[in-house]
């Protein structure tokens, strides 16, 4: 037990933060600020940070929804200590993925941000699960669940 929590706990945490680490130091080499090795985000860095932060939402979405049938399949409980860290990066991907689009490319124009929404689907079902994601994260706490007692696992409990 020791060893989850000690070992490879800190593991995991470093491994999610990488993509961001990544993104992080090509926008850094972006705008000349440091050379780090040779990590380049491409023509259009602000397109590759979206594209990169949406997927790692996903990414970790599946992961989170992913610990109960791995625990289920294989009878370890240990899948569900990393569940809860998994859900909170896939709000803090949802978060960059946002930032980005609302600061680098719509120049935190909120005008254009509720145009965008109603006029594109993607947006739309993007910005619905920045919604959804919020209440999730704000209740993970050990504080949250003993406040909501037993509301708080319909929240927090997938359906199904």
């Amino acid at each position: 037990m020791w060893q989850i929590r000690w070992v490879w706990k800190p593991l995991v945490f470093l491994a999610c933060l990488l993509p961001a680490l990544h993104l992080t130091a090509g926008a850094l080499n972006a705008v000349g600020l440091t050379h780090i090795g040779s990590i380049s985000l491409g023509a259009d860095p602000v397109k590759v940070m979206l594209h990169t932060c949406g997927r790692w939402t996903l990414n970790f979405l599946m992961i989170t929804l992913c610990m109960t049938p791995l625990r289920d399949l294989t009878h370890w409980v240990g899948w569900l200590r990393f569940r809860r860290m998994f859900g909170l990066f896939a709000f803090f991907y949802v978060l960059l993925h946002f930032s980005v689009y609302l600061l680098l490319d719509r120049s935190g124009k909120l005008g254009d941000l509720w145009q965008d929404i109603v006029k594109r689907p993607y947006i739309t079902i993007g910005m619905l699960g920045l919604l959804l994601l919020i209440p999730l994260a704000m209740t993970s706490t050990a504080r949250a669940q003993r406040r909501l007692g037993r509301r708080w696992t319909r929240l927090q409990k997938p359906s199904g």
